[in-house]
């Protein structure tokens, strides 16, 4: 093959990737967009967690001193040595 020929192929490839390599793109920057929502996403699903934790110790901490109150009152109303 001549070099005109090598030429006009490479450039008929050039032309038939342009496309695709602009949808590569697209779909590169697509994936960039989704990639940084599921993190932000995960994000707030670890500080959600950590809320319903901290939520749950708090209505288990409130629960138990109430609980420790009435053992308290019980004790004293039977006034156990």
């Amino acid at each position: 093959m001549d070099n005109k020929l090598l030429k006009q192929l490479g450039d008929l490839i050039d032309e038939k990737l342009t496309p695709i390599k602009k949808q590569l793109d697209i779909v590169e920057m697509k994936v960039e967009v989704v990639t940084e929502r599921i993190e932000l996403v995960s994000k707030k699903v670890e500080q959600s967690q950590e809320e319903t934790i901290e939520a749950i110790s708090e209505l288990v901490t409130n629960g138990h001193n109430i609980h420790e109150k009435r053992i308290k009152r019980i004790e004293d109303h039977l006034q156990l040595p």
